[in-house]
């Protein structure tokens, strides 16, 4: 089962974070599409979906909204000064340790 989707335009941010988000502990996938990210969800293996910052706000929103509707807690990356590591590691992680998502 795949518990957090990543969702992001960079290839190489969302393997980053997907890393960061494997080695505490979770299951996740990443993508950098929309609808690599809607398929993902339809499947029913996604508990997460985490937005990154730099996708586009209407297609986020409407991806959000059909995650909600499935059930799926949608955490959405605000642009920032940080690095997405750093939200990853101050916001996305404690986030799913809350939620206990293990």
């Amino acid at each position: 089962m795949t518990a957090v989707l990543v969702l992001g335009r960079s290839r190489q941010i969302v393997d980053t974070v997907v890393a960061m988000i494997e080695d505490s502990g979770f299951g996740a996938c990443g993508v950098t599409t929309v609808a690599a990210a809607r398929a993902a969800l339809e499947k029913g293996s996604v508990s997460t979906l985490v937005i990154g910052a730099g996708v586009d706000l209407f297609f986020g929103t409407r991806l959000r909204r059909r995650a909600e509707a499935l059930g799926v807690r949608v955490i959405r990356a605000r642009p920032g000064n940080s690095s997405p590591q750093a939200y990853v590691r101050e916001e996305v992680i404690p986030t799913l340790l809350h939620d206990g998502q293990r």
